[in-house]
């Protein structure tokens, strides 16, 4: 991305790209596919993935990482007990947001009840055809980064605020001992 300031105030034609073009582009991920999965059977998708959905997909596994459900805490402590079984959950979600499964998933409130589906789709190799065979690689790789930068953005917050409590309290612990020394100016 270039930043290129002109003195003139006015807009050029040159090179400026066009909002509806940027409106017939967004078009792109209401479209519907039907694929023909290998046991015969069809199904549908959204073969481009929306910022949007990415983000709902994003707080839907933030969601069941923080339930204080019991049953979706012990589900969620085996799902991320290693990085093979985080993925293989985060692609379900992939599946659930972006096919038809997830309109026939809708009646699942909680995690307890999904689990049934993403254990279904991997036992049967669907989990596994659906990500390499149907999704566009560079729409699950885009999903893949953006799951990235927010784990690195939540990572960073995190480290930001333990930092800014540590300062806080240690703030607080001269402020303490400075009144009980008498010392209300903090000078001494």
């Amino acid at each position: 991305m270039t930043n290129k300031s002109k003195k003139n105030t006015e807009f050029t034609r040159e090179n400026l790209i066009n909002i509806t073009d940027i409106v017939n582009q967004a078009s792109k991920y209401d479209e519907v596919s039907d694929y023909t999965l290998s046991n015969g059977e069809t199904m549908q998708f959204y073969p481009y993935f929306s910022r949007t959905k990415i983000t709902e997909i994003i707080e839907e596994f933030q969601t069941y990482a923080q339930s204080e459900n019991k049953e979706d805490k012990k589900i969620m402590e085996s799902i991320t007990s290693g990085e093979t079984h985080i993925i293989l959950f985060w692609y379900f979600l992939m599946i659930k947001k972006f096919t038809h499964f997830g309109v026939q998933m809708e009646k699942a409130k909680n995690l307890s009840e999904l689990i049934n589906y993403y254990n279904a789709l991997l036992e049967t190799g669907l989990l596994e055809e659906i990500i390499n065979d149907v999704f566009i690689f560079d729409e699950v790789k885009k999903v893949n980064n953006m799951f990235a930068n927010s784990t690195a953005l939540m990572t960073s917050t995190v480290e930001f605020l333990n930092t800014y409590e540590d300062k806080l309290e240690n703030a607080r612990e001269k402020f303490k001992e400075n009144l009980r020394e008498g010392n209300f100016d903090g000078k001494k």
